[in-house]
């Protein structure tokens, strides 16, 4: 396989790693006389999604100041996505858990997973913070 022995008496066993994209193996087998086959060349493209992120509840409008923001993410292909809120890391192994304190008005949070692919998904979400008015 690629110019490299890889089995003998007519099979082979053989593992790669695949990377993103195009991968090419070329097998040809050889015989003991030095005779070799006409080499045959197969394609195996390896494609990764980007994670999934799942949010819990997020109000778009609140009269609390205090909100805690929480959710997870999940990817086929990497154990341990990375969650970051406003690129700030907030969890990783697929949840989070963060409390914030809002300021009165938009409050815009940006939340990114990545994978260890470089793969990125990316959900905005702004919550309107008013104050609820004071009893006197």
């Amino acid at each position: 396989m690629n110019d490299e022995l890889v089995g003998s008496y007519g099979s082979f066993n053989k593992s790669v790693t695949l990377k993103e994209g195009a991968n090419v193996f070329t097998f040809k087998a050889t015989d003991n006389l030095g005779k070799s086959s006409e080499p045959v060349t197969k394609t195996i493209t390896f494609s990764v999604g980007a994670p999934v992120l799942t949010l819990d509840y997020t109000p778009e409008t609140t009269s609390n100041k205090q909100l805690t923001l929480s959710g997870n993410a999940t990817d086929l292909n990497d154990s341990n996505p990375k969650i970051y809120l406003n690129d700030e890391l907030v969890g990783s192994y697929g949840s989070f858990y963060k409390s914030v304190t809002l300021a009165e008005g938009s409050n815009k949070f940006v939340f990114k997973v990545t994978n260890s692919f470089g793969k990125v998904t990316t959900v905005e979400k702004t919550v309107i913070y008013t104050p609820a008015p004071s009893k006197e």
